[in-house]
Formats: C-alpha cells, sequence, structure tokens
C-alpha cells in the first residue's frame, strides 16, 4: 500500500510538472532575461555609488582626524614654553585663531573649528570667528574625553558630530580640547547622490543617529539595522527595497552608512507580465503538492511524531520540509551552543587575567605554592602548570620613515596579532596586564621550539602589518607562581637591555648585565656644559654626538644611553636653577627620557636631546645671562661714577666686585655701552676734567691727580682728545 501511494504521488507529481513546465518555463525565461539583468544591474550601481560615496566621506573624515591630530601637536610644541595663561594674551589667541580659520577652510566637512579651554580663572572659547569667555564649566561635560585617550569623535547637546583633541599643553592650567564639528549639510549633499526622490540614506554613530534623509530611518528604528549584512532587499508598505549597509571603524567607534532605494518602481512593467505566467505555473505546483501531502500524510507520520516530540507541533513548521526545519532548527541550537561556549571562553579569560593581577598584586602572599597552584586552577587555569614565562612584547621604530599611527592603534593591531599567533604556538595563555608601549604575555608549559616558531612570527607579521620594529623580552622559565611579582619586577625593566639598532630584537632575561657596566665621559660632559654656558648651539650638538657615540662603544642598551643622559639631564638642569630658570619653562626629565626610550638609533637619540631639551634651555640660559650682565654693567658704570678718580681702577677689579670673569665683563660692557671699558673710563674722566677747569680754582695738577691721573699724563691725553691743553682750556672757557 506504502509503494502505491508512493507511485501515486509520483504521477501526480510527474503530470503537474509536464503540464506546467511551458508555462514556468516562459515564467523564468521572462524573469531571467528582462526584470533579472535590470535589476542586478540597478541594485549593484547602486551599491557601487553608496560604496563610492561612503569610501569618499570616510577619506575626508580620516584626513580630518589627521589634520586635528597636526595642528594640535602644533599648538602643544608652539605653546610648550609660553602656554596661554588667560583670554588676555592677545597675540597667542590670535595666532590661533588664524590657524584655525586655515584648519577650517582645508575641508569642506568641517563647519567650524575653535579651541575650549577649562580654567580655575573662568573657561573661554578661542575660534576663527573670535574669543569669548563661558559662564562656567557646566559645557566641560559635553566635549569631555570619555575613553581615557586623547582623541574621540561625540555629538554634541546641538546634534552635531564633533571630533574632539586633549590639546591641554597649550593651557597654562586645566584641560583644552581642540574641537572640530562636522557640517551635516556637505554630507547629506554627498550622501544624496546615491538615492532617488523616494529613497533614503542615514549616517549612525555607536548606535545613534546623526543624519537621515528620507522616512525610512529615525532614531526608533535604527537600531534594528545594525546587525543586516552588506546588501539586502527588504519590502515595506508594499514596495521593495534595495538596502545598502557599511560598517567602518573609526578610533574604536562604529559608523554605519544605510541607504535604501525602491526596486519595484523600475521593474513594476516587467513583473507584472512574468508574474502571471509565474502564478499559473505555481497554481499547478500547489496542487501538486497539496495531492502528494494527501497521499503522503501516513508515508510522513513517523516524521511527524518526531518532529512533535522534539521541537512541539511540528505542524508550526511553516517551511513545507520537514528536513529542512529540522536542519534549521539544528542550526540555531549550534549557533546558540557557539554563543555560550564564546560567552563562556569570554568570562574564562577575565578571570584569568583577574587572578593573576592579583597574585601579582600579593592578595594571596599568605598562601603556600601548592595553594596557589590550586588557587589557579579553581580560575580555569590548566590542572597541571609545571613551569610559565612572562613576555614583554612592545613596539620601537619605525620601518623606512613610515608614518606612526597613534598608541591605541598600535596596541590594538600588536594584541590581535600576538593572541593570533599566541593560539597556533602556545597551549595555554592570557594577555595579562599593558603599558603604554606593549604588553605582557603570560604563557604556560611552552616549549623552546614553539617560542622560537613565536618570536619569529611578530616579528614578520608586526613589521609587514604595523610597519614597526618589534622586541620581545623573554623572562627566565620559573616554576614558582610565588615569585610571579618577583619576575614581573625583572621583566619591567627588561627595555633597559635594549639595543640601539634599527631591528627587531629578542631580549634573554638570563643573558643580561647589570646596566651600570660602563665609564661616563666626563670630559665631554665639561664640553657640553661650557658651550651650553656660552651659548655654542653648533658646538652643542657636535660634542652631544661625540657623548652619545662614546657611550654606545661602551655599552649599546638603551637603559646604559638614557642613565648617561639623565645624568646629563641633571647636569644642564643645574645650571639652569643657578640662573633662576623655571622648569616651567622647558621639557621634564621624565617626558624627555620616554621620548628617547623609543628611538632605535643614535641620530635619532641626538638630535631629540638637542631639540627638545639643550638647544630651547641653552636659548633660557642666554636669555638669563643677558638679563643679569646687564644689570652688572650698570652696576660697573656706578663704580665708575663714585671711583674714579682711583688710580687703580680696573676691569679686573670691578669684574671681582660684580662676581664675572673679566673677559666675559668685557664683552658684555662693549655690547650694552657700545665702546671699551678703558675708552669709557677715560672719556668719563676726561669730562670730569673739563667740568672742574670751567668751574673752579683747583690746580691743573691737583685736577689730575683727582681724577686717577698723573699730570703729565693728563695733559697728553686732555690734548689728544680735544686738540688743546688743560690750560688752553681754562682760559678759553673758564668762569674766572
Amino acid at each position: 500500500m506504502l509503494k502505491k501511494n508512493q507511485s501515486l504521488r509520483s504521477y501526480l507529481r510527474i503530470f503537474s510538472l509536464l503540464f506546467s513546465l511551458p508555462i514556468i518555463i516562459i515564467a523564468v525565461s521572462a524573469r531571467m532575461y528582462f526584470n533579472g539583468p535590470i535589476i542586478k544591474e540597478y541594485i549593484n550601481r547602486h551599491n557601487e555609488s553608496v560604496k563610492h560615496e561612503v569610501a569618499y566621506i570616510s577619506e575626508q573624515l580620516g584626513q580630518i582626524e589627521i589634520s586635528s591630530s597636526n595642528l594640535g601637536q602644533t599648538f602643544q610644541k608652539e605653546f610648550q614654553l609660553t602656554p596661554i595663561q588667560s583670554i588676555g594674551d592677545f597675540q597667542q589667541i590670535n595666532r590661533v585663531a588664524q590657524q584655525l580659520f586655515f584648519f577650517s577652510s582645508s575641508n569642506s566637512l568641517i563647519k567650524e573649528s575653535m579651541l575650549l579651554v577649562f580654567n580655575t580663572d573662568g573657561p573661554f572659547v578661542i575660534s576663527e570667528g573670535g574669543t569669548y569667555t563661558l559662564p562656567n564649566n557646566k559645557r566641560y561635560n559635553e566635549y569631555k574625553i570619555t575613553n581615557e585617550r586623547s582623541y574621540q569623535w561625540k555629538t554634541n547637546k546641538k546634534g552635531e558630530t564633533v571630533f574632539l583633541q586633549d590639546v591641554s599643553g597649550v593651557a597654562s592650567e586645566g584641560t583644552a580640547y581642540l574641537v572640530t564639528i562636522i557640517d551635516k549639510s556637505e554630507v547629506l549633499n554627498l550622501l544624496k547622490v546615491t538615492v532617488t526622490d523616494v529613497g533614503s540614506v542615514a549616517l549612525a554613530v555607536d548606535n545613534q543617529l546623526i543624519i537621515s534623509i528620507g522616512e525610512l530611518f529615525n532614531r526608533q528604528n535604527i537600531s534594528q539595522y545594525l546587525d543586516k549584512h552588506e546588501s539586502w532587499q527588504e519590502k515595506l508598505n508594499g514596495t521593495t527595497y534595495n538596502f545598502v549597509s557599511l560598517k567602518i571603524n573609526r578610533l574604536s567607534q562604529n559608523w554605519y552608512f544605510y541607504s535604501a532605494t525602491p526596486i519595484d518602481i523600475i521593474v513594476k512593467p516587467i513583473l507584472f507580465f512574468s508574474n502571471i505566467f509565474f502564478a499559473i505555473g505555481m497554481l499547478f505546483f500547489i496542487l501538486s503538492i497539496i495531492w502528494s501531502q494527501i497521499f503522503a500524510k501516513k508515508t510522513y507520520q513517523p516524521i511527524d511524531n518526531l518532529m512533535i516530540e522534539l521541537f512541539g507541533d511540528a505542524r508550526t513548521n511553516n517551511t513545507g520540509n520537514e528536513f529542512e526545519y529540522l536542519i534549521s532548527q539544528w542550526n540555531i541550537i549550534e549557533k546558540k551552543r557557539s554563543d555560550l561556549e564564546y560567552q563562556k571562553s569570554f568570562g574564562d579569560l577575565k578571570v584569568k587575567q583577574a587572578i593573576l593581577g592579583q597574585v601579582i598584586e600579593g592578595k594571596y602572599s599568605y598562601l603556600t605554592e601548592e595553594e596557589l597552584k590550586t588557587l589557579l586552577i579553581k580560575n580555569h587555569w590548566t590542572n597541571k602548570i609545571e613551569h610559565y614565562k612572562i613576555l614583554y612584547i612592545y613596539l620601537t621604530g619605525n620601518i623606512n620613515d613610515s608614518e606612526e599611527v597613534t598608541n591605541a592603534s598600535q596596541l590594538f593591531i600588536l594584541e590581535n596579532l600576538i593572541l593570533d599567533i599566541a593560539y597556533r604556538a602556545f597551549s595555554e595563555y592570557v594577555v595579562f596586564e599593558y603599558d603604554e608601549n606593549g604588553l605582557y604575555l603570560f604563557v604556560v608549559n611552552s616549549e623552546e621550539t614553539a617560542e622560537e616558531a613565536f618570536f619569529e612570527e611578530i616579528q614578520k607579521y608586526v613589521n609587514r602589518v604595523i610597519q614597526k620594529y618589534v622586541v620581545v623580552a623573554v623572562g627566565i622559565r620559573e616554576t614558582e607562581i610565588s615569585q610571579l611579582a618577583s619576575r614581573m619586577i625583572e621583566m619591567k625593566k627588561m627595555r633597559d637591555y635594549q639595543k640601539i639598532i634599527q631591528e627587531n630584537q629578542v631580549i634573554f632575561s638570563a643573558k643580561q648585565k647589570s646596566v651600570n657596566d660602563y665609564l661616563y665621559p666626563n670630559n665631554l660632559e665639561q664640553k657640553i656644559l661650557g658651550a651650553f654656558e656660552r651659548s655654542e648651539l653648533s658646538s652643542i650638538s657636535l660634542t652631544l654626538d661625540e657623548f652619545i657615540q662614546n657611550i654606545y662603544k661602551q655599552n649599546s642598551t638603551t637603559g646604559v644611553m638614557l642613565l648617561a643622559l639623565g645624568h646629563l639631564y641633571d647636569q644642564v638642569k643645574s645650571r639652569l636653577q643657578q640662573q633662576h630658570v623655571s622648569e616651567e619653562h622647558y621639557i621634564s626629565k621624565k617626558t624627555l627620557m620616554k621620548k628617547i626610550e623609543r628611538k632605535v638609533s643614535l641620530e635619532s637619540i641626538s638630535s631629540l636631546f638637542f631639540e627638545d631639551y639643550l638647544k630651547p634651555a641653552s636659548l633660557l640660559l642666554k636669555e638669563s645671562h643677558h638679563s643679569s650682565t646687564e644689570e652688572a654693567v650698570y652696576q660697573v658704570l656706578d663704580y665708575v661714577n663714585q671711583c674714579h678718580c682711583n688710580p687703580d681702577l680696573s676691569l679686573e677689579s670691578l669684574a671681582d666686585k660684580v662676581g664675572i670673569e673679566s673677559s666675559y665683563l668685557s664683552r658684555e660692557f662693549k655690547r650694552v655701552t657700545k665702546m671699551n671699558f678703558i675708552d669709557y673710563l677715560t672719556d668719563f674722566r676726561l669730562e670730569v676734567s673739563k667740568q672742574k677747569l670751567a668751574q673752579s680754582n683747583m690746580r691743573i695738577n691737583e685736577i689730575a691727580e683727582n681724577i686717577g691721573y698723573n699730570p703729565s699724563y693728563f695733559n697728553r691725553l686732555f690734548k689728544k682728545k680735544f686738540g688743546i691743553t688743560p690750560g688752553q682750556y681754562r682760559k678759553e672757557y673758564g668762569e674766572g
């Protein structure tokens, strides 16, 4: 009976197919050869248009980020020595406003740029259109960067999209933000070209609608499109739309671009005729399916019972195919299982990181070694930790002078590369700590061959992807968890053993010597300090190169170089303090050493130390010297006025009085008075003698002795200077 039912069902299906086959073929042909290519071409053209415009907008936003970053760095460098104190610093504010004007004019998507300064004296705004104060600091939270970086895209209270950059170095105190406001109208003009009059476009940032055209996208429904594929079709209110969704990650923020264009308007006439043929064919297919289902009911009954047992009432299946429904349900179960496994894996990873951090902090110092290993096992680590290592992986200099990316981007890419390569190399590992240059990897039960392969892969992919050199510092193989904190302290010092070379490096902790293994070049230091006090910049630069070469030849590690340059920094700082030059006016030691730490060539180290510290410090010292020496010169002039009658009066004796070396005083005296000291003293004494000759009855010999000369020498000087003798001058100009 079952075979007969199956045979009759087959005959019905064959009859239905043969009868309706010509109509189906015609309908399918009409779809394929008429509206099929039209729809496909329309969709492809629309998709490419959207991608092109979105790529252009993304490129412009990237240019804005780069230009804003460059402007922010320019501001901070320009006002490093003389930061903006208040809204009354008109000259500095005018420079800022002028640069903001040029920056705003550099890109059509920029509506406005401004510098917001929030300080205790009163917040104020510097913009291309003017400068004005703010009544209070309430707008600080509106523009505050909240992602623990120096830059962020945000939306202000007016609904405007803004790019923020922290440039607090511009102001003397408080916080300063460089704010770039995006012109919505310009973005809309670019997006409008991707839609027809009845289409819609939208732009959303982190699930928040920023801009929209048309009626399809609004703040209430925008979230439902976040997980959609790049292109799909959807019918809304009787109209079929082609949707395009593009996602772009900008500085760890997701930007979504949406476009929807109706398809039915173009293909509606063709669809009308093809649907008639298609409907007739489908009618015969439906009838054949109904008859086949009636005769196959008993045959399919066991399957129906199984579906009911597994998933409930199988009649809720709308697919018409129990096996497809079974497969779809199985796929749903598999996806849920995969999601649960991922959530568990992510949770386990966080627990592993947390427990390692607590051990390093010493929260479990009271536990024995066995108790510590048991604690790690309870927190999702392997059942048997035979040994472990700590790897410190960090980035150094650029390859081929490529442009640097932001530190946040570097670390994000570096972490993903490390996790991907470590997955293939090690059985158990976790990234458990970060710093501004790299990250620390905790590896359990690793083999040396696997470690060597890991080092090679890291170097290859970091060089290729990030375009930077990479250093891998390798800790010793440790078996005791209780020593983890000590091992971590050692790893934090490993950067000192990095060689100053432009290449990748692998540094092993057990093979390193003390960073104090060098002889400090005191003679070169004294040459630098001497040239520094004389403000001889070329001599400073050349001797600094020699100083750095001397250190490098003895010990080529970064730690020794930092130690030596740190000592030289202190000596220069001491000279500046003696002249009362404030530390606020030059770069701090901590900041300078961090910059040097990232350099991988002697030339870049020397240039950085000279340009960022010695050169500006020398100029500051020179300004201070001019101020103090001018005061000393005026003291000398007072001494000459009071003691010109002293025959032993000399430049050397006055130099001792004012505390300045005589040759230096001689140069400064001539710079201030435009005369040599001896010429000034002679002219002053002779002018005094003229006054005494004309207004007193003193004898000429007495006058000569009174101004510090013997009579015969006085007579010769007077005649040489004025062309007549003192006696002749008295006869001609004397009062009596």
